[in-house]
């Protein structure tokens, strides 16, 4: 059986929240995942990881306020 990601068992943890919270919260994830992409640099076909979001988020842990 495949083990859900984090992300999923943190909303799933939130009982308390309406589903369009979730979604809202799901949103805000994606905006600012496609943020710190091109901040990266990873939009440019040049980059050597362009196309890959993996390690973006442990990257920029820490150093913005989410």
């Amino acid at each position: 059986m495949a083990v859900p990601h984090p992300h999923v068992v943190v909303l799933n943890a939130m009982p308390e929240l309406e589903p369009w919270q979730k979604v809202v919260i799901e949103d805000d994830r994606q905006e600012y995942l496609e943020w710190i992409y091109k901040l990266d640099g990873r939009d440019k076909k040049s980059h050597p990881l362009h196309s890959v979001y993996t390690g973006l988020a442990e990257k920029y842990k820490g150093i913005f306020a989410v």
